[in-house]
């Protein structure tokens, strides 16, 4: 099991109906990734989050949030693929889309 820890800022934090949480995930070695991390959250949390964070075109959350890993965003990192360990820390910021 990875033991991780997660915090929704903004809107996200609202539709997952709580701030913080530590997830706990099956993973062999360090296979787990910020991808199953944010599926899983989708899968277990409240719909309206995974409605906020999916892009629907995409299948991705990249458009909609910021997510860092340890305080490092992920796009300076490995992307979706970047691997998660024990004790590391995610947190998701919605991006605001004006028109």
């Amino acid at each position: 099991m990875t033991r991780i820890s997660v915090e929704f800022v903004g809107v996200l934090q609202e539709f997952a109906e709580k701030r913080t949480m530590t997830l706990k995930l099956p993973a062999s070695g360090s296979d787990l990734k910020v991808e199953e991390v944010v599926r899983e959250l989708t899968n277990r949390l409240p719909r309206r989050l995974g409605e906020a964070l999916m892009d629907p075109e995409l299948l991705s959350p990249r458009p909609n949030a910021l997510i860092f890993v340890n305080k490092q965003e992920i796009s300076a990192l490995d992307g979706l693929n970047t691997k998660i360990e024990e004790n590391d820390k995610l947190v998701f910021i919605p991006v605001s889309h004006g028109g």
